[in-house]
């Protein structure tokens, strides 16, 4: 039996007795197939890249037993056809009842499901309050940001919000610049003639980039993948550098005495 066959032979509110009290209680009345199809067909002419890509991430906080989540793994994999395993990645339910969301997993899972959809699947759809639930799905919450940082140039120890934020990592942790806000406001800004300048001929987004240091080629896709490095001394720009080799000669101080130490020590 196919997936799609699987999930619609399924009746109205099948499998799992509710009674009026119940009903009335929960409010425990879900939406028929035709109906949620019509939906999505409307969310689709809205965006008619939304089940094309199977990247993207769906979450119903009142799933039921996924009247709304089935339709939705059908079409990610025949829009995007991608398979089962990476359709359920992406698509997340909760629902407060436990025998309705014991029916969701079953009718998610498909015929004959391998162990590693059972995990997804078994971690996708929670059965929780939607109103109270941290929607963590089983991920480690962000870590607790440091109060306190040791600058990396005064070598003083001060409060975090002496650091000024740079990107947000992995989990969504917050990185602080390695400088505090009074070191950083020493040092020479960039030459605004010279940044005018190399604005014009900076790659944008979805444009190639060849960095003249490492000489890593790609197409750019975030804001601080090129960087227009700069003189701290005289504010004089040297060019346009990938993140990471600008990165690299901050570590080093932009000292060519400690790039040349370091330059011995790989040749040890």
């Amino acid at each position: 039996m196919d997936y799609k066959k699987y999930v619609r032979e399924k009746e109205y509110m099948s499998g799992v007795e509710r009674d009026k009290c119940r009903v009335k209680q929960t409010a425990e009345v879900f939406t028929p197939t035709l109906l949620v199809q019509e939906i999505l067909d409307k969310l689709e002419e809205q965006d008619p890249t939304i089940f094309s890509d199977p990247t993207k991430t769906f979450l119903d906080n009142s799933c039921g037993d996924c009247q709304f989540l089935s339709e939705i793994i059908i079409r990610k994999m025949e829009k995007s056809g991608c398979d089962l395993l990476l359709a359920l990645s992406t698509t997340y339910g909760v629902d407060m009842m436990v025998d309705t969301v014991i029916e969701c997993k079953k009718r998610l899972s498909g015929p004959n499901p391998s162990p590693e959809i059972l995990e997804i699947v078994n971690k996708n759809i929670v059965c929780h309050d939607a109103l109270t639930y941290d929607y963590n799905f089983g991920e480690e919450p962000p870590p607790m940001e440091c109060t306190v940082k040791v600058c990396r140039d005064c070598k003083i120890e001060k409060s975090i919000d002496e650091f000024e934020k740079n990107q947000v990592g992995k989990n969504n942790r917050v990185v602080r610049r390695p400088v505090c806000k009074e070191c950083r406001s020493v040092k020479l800004k960039i030459n605004p003639k010279q940044k005018r300048k190399y604005d014009l001929v900076k790659p944008k987004i979805g444009e190639h980039f060849e960095c003249p240091i490492c000489g890593d080629s790609f197409i750019r896709k975030f804001k601080n993948d090129v960087v227009l490095d700069h003189s701290h001394i005289d504010g004089s720009v040297r060019g346009l550098v990938c993140g990471n080799c600008n990165t690299g000669l901050g570590r080093f101080k932009d000292n060519v005495d400690i790039l040349k130490k370091a330059i011995e020590w790989l040749n040890k």
